[in-house]
């Protein structure tokens, strides 16, 4: 069984990041909010997959960059 960690959410405006890390594989999730009511609804939602390994690469690349 596999556990999975949210480790990063972030909100803008109407939109939220949230990067999912489990032992495999890492989950990056972008949805988009329009408000009704007070209340929001998801407009739309992009799930991107990715492995571990990409992940530690992409990281490595922004820490380089900072």
């Amino acid at each position: 069984m596999e556990i999975l960690n949210t480790i990063h959410q972030i909100r803008a405006g109407n939109r939220l990041l949230m990067i999912t890390k489990g032992n495999t594989s890492v989950d990056i999730r972008i949805t988009k909010f329009t408000q009704k009511d007070f209340v929001d609804e998801i407009e739309d939602e992009l799930n991107i997959p990715i492995t571990t390994e990409t992940y530690n690469n992409l990281v490595s690349e922004m820490f380089k960059s900072c």
